[in-house]
């Protein structure tokens, strides 16, 4: 794949971001990212490739990718490490708001819940309201 064939503005090698925590902080080159959630897959993504169903199968298979906020802007490169500064001790992974809010997941519910802080306004609202109804 070309990078930015996916609408990404980030490549990341080697770095699972559908499994790193919301709120989890990364010095990439002389920036500072934070994950804030998962990146839904949508049809202008399907579009960049032009394949039948690859919403239906990104979102089935719950990998999606993570949004990422910049908190401290500077240079990056190719090749620039990835690592994890800070971690919230909620634990809650992209990939789990992720399954709650498109799979219903209720089972993730109380543990989702403990991230909400961590989540930008409008994934806080939506998460807590499916919360409600789990």
């Amino acid at each position: 794949m070309v990078p930015g064939k996916a609408g990404e503005n980030l490549t990341l090698a080697g770095c699972d971001s559908s499994s790193a925590v919301i709120g989890e902080r990364w010095p990439v080159g002389e920036a500072v990212l934070r994950v804030t959630g998962p990146r839904t897959p949508c049809r202008v993504f399907a579009g960049f490739w032009d394949v039948q169903g690859l919403v239906k199968r990104f979102t089935e298979r719950g990998r999606t990718g993570a949004y990422l906020a910049v908190e401290e802007p500077g240079e990056i490169a190719a090749g620039d490490a990835v690592e994890v500064i800070s971690r919230p001790g909620h634990g809650v992974q992209v990939d789990e708001v992720f399954a709650l809010q498109m799979h219903t997941r209720a089972d993730l519910a109380e543990h989702v819940a403990g991230g909400l802080d961590d989540l930008p306004e409008k994934w806080r609202k939506s998460v807590a309201a499916n919360l409600q109804h789990c």
